[in-house]
């Protein structure tokens, strides 16, 4: 469903960790996955029948801002934006300008991912929602 609504993923090492399984960070990058959409073969080689939490790859085009803290999380009503809550913030996500770039707010604990970047999703339902 989430490759249907256009948003590249790979599966994460666990369920807890916020990367991509060990096969995503050598050669077979996750990051190639930025120029392109996983195919059905990959999908289920990755994660079969069990359901399984995944991240979303951040490619051209799209954005997240990544909150680091609860503060100023939006009500469960908001539909303005795509947004799932994470262990310690917040993630909302965005369409953007293709030649964006990851910024970082340290003030604020904020980052704001694009090209290139990962974001583990804790419960990829939210977003289907």
């Amino acid at each position: 469903a989430l490759v249907a609504r256009g948003l590249a993923i790979v599966p994460t090492e666990s369920d807890t960790e916020k990367r991509p399984k060990a096969q995503f960070t050598t050669a077979k990058s996750w990051r190639e996955f930025s120029d392109r959409l996983p195919s059905e073969a990959e999908l289920l080689g990755w994660f079969g029948a069990k359901a399984r939490r995944g991240g979303i790859v951040l490619h051209k085009g799209q954005l997240c801002v990544d909150h680091d803290t609860k503060d100023g999380m939006p009500s469960p009503g908001d539909t303005s934006t795509c947004w799932e809550e994470s262990e310690h913030g917040w993630h909302e996500f965005y369409r953007c300008d293709a030649d964006a770039r990851i910024s970082h707010d340290h003030d604020n604990k904020i980052d704001i991912l694009t090209y290139g970047s990962f974001v583990r999703l804790n419960e990829p339902q939210k977003l289907l929602d």
